[in-house]
């Protein structure tokens, strides 16, 4: 399956890259995109999404990820929405990129 997780989204691989996460609400941030994603839901609203997770009200992704390199390779992030980024990055091994020669 070229999209896998774990039982607890500590290790979510896209293709052959592999993305792990440690503190809890990033896996509950990624657990809730990729449900969205397995789902066919397009982007949501970071704000609309933290209601759900019952988080405060004064939080943002990259400080939930800060120290977290390469969270916005697997985290679509645009004009205050958020998605998993699963196709695009599918889409980029099959044309080849990030592939060495």
């Amino acid at each position: 399956m070229p999209v896998e997780v774990d039982a607890d989204f500590r290790i979510v691989r896209v293709g052959d890259q592999q993305f792990d996460f440690r503190g809890d609400k990033q896996r509950q941030v990624v657990g809730f995109l990729y449900q969205r994603w397995r789902g066919g839901d397009g982007p949501i609203s970071a704000s609309a999404m933290f209601e759900k997770l019952e988080f405060s009200n004064t939080t943002r992704l990259r400080d939930l990820f800060k120290g977290h390199t390469d969270w916005r390779e697997l985290i679509g992030i645009k004009g205050g929405s958020c998605w998993l980024r699963c196709n695009e990055l599918l889409a980029d091994t099959e044309n080849g990129a990030g592939v060495p020669p």
